[in-house]
């Protein structure tokens, strides 16, 4: 029952968070944020990794390790989308510096689950 609660109040920190980033958007990054909800595919690939990430943390709490495994793997996929999502949009440091860490999480975690 506990899990269920702090599952909970994790799921609306989210959602406070997100809403409060978005109101301190100015009115062109707002405009920008309004058209990329508006494009379902980039909306889905870019929600990828954090959909991967919440479904980490409610296997974590209800304890279902199918459950993290879908979302470690929906997070890696996610991030190599993103990765060439900025390579498109010219950001290549910040590219190498997602694919790195990528990398490294995938390394971590076939060293945990696999061994």
């Amino acid at each position: 029952m506990i899990n269920y609660i702090i599952l909970g109040i994790f799921l609306l920190l989210i959602s406070f968070l997100s809403i409060k980033k978005i109101k301190n958007l100015d009115e062109a990054e707002q405009k920008e944020v309004k058209k990329e909800l508006n494009n379902p595919f980039l909306l889905s690939i870019k929600a990828t990794p954090y959909f991967g990430i919440l479904l980490v943390f409610i296997g974590l709490f209800l304890e279902l390790s199918y459950l993290v495994s879908t979302g470690l793997v929906l997070m890696f996929v996610g991030v190599i989308f993103m990765f060439f999502i900025m390579l498109r949009k010219g950001n290549t440091k910040e590219a190498i510096k997602v694919l790195i860490l990528n990398v490294i999480t995938v390394i971590i975690f076939f060293y945990l689950f696999l061994y």
